[in-house]
């Protein structure tokens, strides 16, 4: 009888410790432990403002209205001049980008790839008598009240922006008359149209130099 009586108290309380082991024994209370902590400084590297240099040869420009002789009335892709402020004619709107040197390599490294945007923007009035037809150029949305035209190309070491203002053979290859005024009421009704454009440009080019 004694020793069957001791091994029923022995039994449950192998038992209890099986259990206690199995199941917690990963838990650990040690509030000193718990408490330690890593403090951490922040810095904060230098902000890159410019990776290269973006050049405007012409940064004054304006378009001549004209006929282009009798026998033009009806020609749109003729009358229209783009000059300086020397009020001389120019072939092209000249603009360039050259990036600094080694800076492509290390973005291509970091897996960056720019892009250069020109973007043309109409006023949507002026639309009426002057379209802009720049070669390469796609039509974009609406901003505000101008209309988009833009180009997108890889940068480059040196990259050449221009605008050709002309072919060749003289035809205006950039900007076109979409309405040539054919009577003096036309050539007056764009002149006022002109007239309300004193203290904002009817048309802006704009060069934007992303890289993501």
């Amino acid at each position: 009888m004694n020793k069957r009586k001791t091994l029923l108290a022995v039994i449950p309380v192998c038992g209890l410790v099986a259990i206690v082991g199995s199941a917690y024994s990963a838990w650990y209370f040690n509030e000193d432990t718990l408490s330690k902590s890593q403090s951490l400084s922040i810095t904060l590297t230098d902000k890159v403002t410019s990776i290269g240099e973006l050049t405007m040869d012409t940064e004054t420009l304006h378009l001549e209205l004209d006929q282009g002789g009798f026998d033009k009335l009806t020609d749109g892709t003729v009358g229209i001049t783009v000059k300086n402020a020397s009020n001389t004619a120019v072939d092209t709107i000249d603009a360039s980008y050259a990036i600094d040197s080694g800076q492509l390599a290390l973005l291509t490294e970091a897996g960056l790839e720019g892009t250069i945007t020109t973007t043309v923007k109409v006023d949507t009035d002026l639309l009426t008598y002057i379209k802009f037809v720049g070669a390469g150029f796609t039509a974009g949305e609406v901003d505000g009240e101008f209309s988009t035209y833009s180009k997108t190309v890889e940068v480059a070491a040196s990259v050449d922006l221009a605008i050709a203002c002309k072919t060749t053979s003289g035809v205006n290859e950039a900007f076109q008359y979409s309405a040539k005024p054919d009577s003096s009421a036309d050539y007056d009704t764009l002149s006022a149209l002109l007239a309300t454009f004193t203290s904002t440009s009817p048309i802006e080019i704009v060069y934007t130099v992303n890289f993501q």
